[in-house]
C-alpha cells in the first residue's frame, strides 16, 4: 500500500520538517509530491522532491507557501501510474501562527431581546448575538457557523435538541454582518458558538449561561 504514517517532527518560523513511513513491500516511488494548502491565501500550492523515501525525511521553507498555517499531504508516485496512489495528510501551524483551526471567533456577545423588538419573543426567549473576527479572519475560511447549547438540566455535556437552539448556519452570506437572533424556550442552557472550516471545527467561543430571566458572561 502506500504512506503508513505521517507526523511533523518540527517547525520553525522558516521550515517545517515532517517523516513518514514508507510504503510496506513495494520499491520505493518515483517522486513524491507534497501539499500544501495554506489558509492564510485560501489556495493550495505544491512542490516535488526527488528524496527517496528511503530517507522517509523532508523539510520545506514555509515562505515557499508563504502562510502560516498548513495542511500537509505527502503523495506518492509511480511511473506506471498517473495519479498517486496513496496520500495522506496532516496539519500544522508555525510558531507565530495561529491553530490551524481557528479561533476564528474572537469574542461571543449576547443581549436579550423583549417581546417589543422581535415577533414571537412573547412565546420565546430570544437573544440576539454578535461575534467578531480575528484581523486576519476572510469569510471565505468559514464553511459554517455553529451554534451550540448544553442544557443545565440534563448531568452530561450534550447539545440540546435542534428545537431547543441548536442551529446550523450554512453558506453564511458575507452580509449578515456578525449578527444572529435566535429564539429559545428551554428554563435555562449554556450557548456558546464555534466556526468550521476546511482545517475542521475551531475551538469554543466565550460562552453564556442564560434563563429566561438573566444572562450572565462567561458561562458556568
Amino acid at each position: 500500500s502506500g504512506v503508513q504514517q505521517l507526523k511533523v517532527v518540527q517547525v520553525t518560523s522558516s521550515f517545517i520538517t515532517f517523516e513518514w513511513l514508507p510504503p510496506l513491500n513495494r520499491p520505493a516511488p518515483n517522486f513524491i509530491y507534497i501539499y500544501s494548502w495554506s489558509s492564510d491565501l485560501l489556495k493550495g500550492r505544491s512542490i516535488s522532491t526527488e528524496k527517496n523515501t528511503i530517507e522517509k525525511s523532508v523539510t520545506i521553507h514555509s515562505e515557499v507557501f508563504g502562510g502560516i498555517r498548513y495542511k500537509i499531504g505527502v503523495c506518492l508516485f509511480y511511473h506506471d501510474h498517473e495519479y498517486p496512489e496513496s496520500c495522506v495528510y496532516t496539519y500544522v501551524r508555525t510558531p507565530d501562527g495561529y491553530p490551524i483551526n481557528g479561533p476564528l471567533i474572537t469574542s461571543l456577545n449576547a443581549e436579550t431581546l423583549s417581546p417589543d423588538n422581535i415577533t414571537d419573543c412573547s412565546s420565546y426567549f430570544c437573544l440576539r448575538l454578535t461575534w467578531f473576527n480575528p484581523p486576519w479572519f476572510s469569510n471565505g475560511e468559514v464553511k459554517y457557523y455553529l451554534l451550540k447549547a448544553l442544557s443545565v438540566a440534563s448531568p452530561f455535556a450534550v447539545d440540546i435538541p435542534h428545537n431547543t437552539s441548536l442551529l446550523l448556519l450554512d453558506n453564511l452570506p458575507s452580509d449578515i454582518n456578525n449578527t444572529l437572533t435566535i429564539m429559545n424556550n428551554d428554563d435555562l442552557f449554556k450557548l456558546w458558538m464555534t466556526s468550521t472550516t476546511s482545517f475542521g471545527e475551531g475551538p469554543m467561543s466565550n460562552s453564556f449561561l442564560v434563563s429566561k430571566n438573566s444572562l450572565w458572561d462567561k458561562g458556568f
